[in-house]
């Protein structure tokens, strides 16, 4: 008979080599496995890491080197680098540097805006170059990727860092909305446009939300252009700043009246675009419609003198952005020559020797609206270190100086702005979701045209103004601009701006 304690020993030695047997034959299945998947336990035991750095040999990771992020209003960046890098660590767990770049590619939004810089002369066209000096680092760096062993000792972790660089990359705040102007570009593909501009500013502050530029610039200072800051011929939306200046002059001129018997009589010289003639037209009804005649025929009762200074003092021809943001930003022109009856009525509809910007016909926009208020148009709020922070400050800025015009006259275009869209020239854009008021305009060149629209949005309580033209299109088509400008408002209103 066995002794109780004999028992229970050999049952508990029974038990035991179960639980081994399990065990083992558990781990050498759950073994084989891991083999299987390429992990090789005696890499553990030689301390070779070799095959852990094969199987991560490249790493894509999103860094800038010596320059700037740059971050739309809404705090995304909107320019990237995307570089490969080559990683061959001796050992995982030791931290190896590498800057070897195998791969770039660069990302970036409202390319023109922003611009390019290069290695050896830094910023060369857009803000890296209006910005250059407060926003290169004081000196070149790369950031590196460390390797690390985790915890369970079969893969590597990697982190990145700025040796030596604790408040680098500096990031350059803009006004931008990158997800509108992504849009507004892709409005612009889709619509084909070769050469032009769209710009959206920010009703109070003329702040740029959208600047848009056809043709497309490639990464190349040489090829590097900026449509929204090119002055080209106005066409009749200067007749807003025409009119304004006649009203300065004698009261009565802005209401006089003037027969309009079509495209077949010339009045100085100056042939209106309708074929048929508007008929009797006053000055407000002359925007409306555009009505070349009604201008033409007032032309002896303009000085071209005063009509340049009132444009100036409205923030035409000049440079009118936020002083040292805008690279490349032209002036325009008003040439004044012979000073006869034909030029006067060519440049008092915009054509002759006027010349200005999308960004100055936006402004214009913001100008009208707040009273004769000229706002200078800003891109960049502020320049900030990583840690946030704020090393450089750009306010609001408006030009001093005496105000053009009276309200009573400025509240007489705004009635003429929001016709121009329920029966004029523009009513294509009526009954748009947000409301539209507006200036068409075409311009005549030797052997192409420009067609442009002006506006701002809602009608009644607008919080953006907006500029867009295209440019050098063939004769006589029908208008493409309109169109484009009805899609650019859809876009908006879809946006809830």
């Amino acid at each position: 008979m066995k002794s109780v304690g004999a028992e229970f020993m050999r049952r508990r030695m029974l038990v035991v080599m179960l639980i081994w047997s399990f065990c083992l034959f558990g781990g050498t299945v759950w073994m084989a496995l891991l083999m299987l998947t390429g992990w090789k336990p005696w890499s553990m035991v030689s301390g070779n890491f070799n095959e852990l750095a094969e199987r991560q040999q490249w790493n894509e990771v999103n860094v800038t080197t010596n320059g700037p992020v740059f971050l739309d209003r809404n705090g995304y960046a909107m320019n990237h680098i995307s570089r490969v890098f080559e990683v061959l660590p001796a050992q995982c767990a030791m931290p190896s540097w590498t800057n070897r770049v195998v791969k770039e590619t660069a990302i970036t939004v409202a390319r023109p805006v922003i611009g390019v810089a290069t290695k050896d002369a830094g910023g060369v066209v857009g803000l890296e170059k209006s910005l250059d000096r407060d926003i290169r680092t004081p000196f070149a760096y790369v950031p590196k990727i460390r390797w690390t062993m985790n915890a369970t000792g079969n893969t590597c972790e990697t982190s990145y860092i700025n040796a030596g660089a604790p408040y680098y990359p500096l990031h350059v705040q803009t006004t931008i909305d990158r997800s509108i102007q992504e849009d507004i570009e892709q409005i612009l593909n889709n619509f084909r446009v070769k050469k032009g501009a769209v710009v959206i500013l920010d009703m109070r502050t003329a702040d740029v939300i959208v600047m848009a530029s056809r043709p497309v610039w490639r990464i190349s200072p040489q090829s590097w252009r900026n449509t929204a800051l090119e002055a080209v011929a106005p066409g009749s939306i200067f007749k807003l700043v025409t009119w304004l200046a006649m009203a300065q002059q004698v009261d009565r001129i802005p209401k006089q009246e003037v027969k309009c018997t079509g495209h077949g009589d010339r009045i100085n010289g100056v042939r209106c675009w309708s074929e048929a003639g508007h008929g009797q037209m006053n000055g407000l009804e002359a925007l409306v419609q555009s009505c070349n005649a009604w201008f033409a025929g007032n032309a002896k009762d303009v000085s071209m003198i005063q009509l340049k200074t009132i444009a100036r003092r409205l923030g035409l021809f000049q440079r009118i952005g936020s002083e040292g943001q805008w690279s490349g930003e032209q002036s325009g022109d008003f040439a004044i020559g012979a000073d006869d009856m034909y030029e006067r009525a060519q440049s008092m509809i915009g054509q002759r020797n006027v010349r200005m910007t999308p960004l100055q016909a936006a402004n214009l926009m913001v100008t009208i609206w707040n009273e004769g208020k000229v706002a200078t148009p800003r891109v960049v709020t502020a320049i900030t270190d990583a840690r946030g922070m704020v090393r450089k400050q750009f306010p609001v800025k408006w030009l001093s100086g005496i105000r053009v015009g009276l309200p009573v006259e400025y509240a007489a275009l705004k009635v003429a702005l929001r016709n121009t869209v329920e029966r004029g020239t523009g009513k294509i854009l009526h009954n748009s979701v947000l409301g539209v008021a507006g200036k068409t305009g075409t311009a005549q060149n030797t052997n192409t045209e420009h067609q442009w629209f002006i506006g701002y949005t809602p009608a009644d309580a607008p919080k953006y103004a907006f500029a867009v033209v295209i440019e050098d299109l063939s004769p006589n088509l029908s208008s493409q601009v309109l169109p484009l400008t009805k899609e650019i408002v859809t876009r908006m209103s879809k946006n809830k701006m």
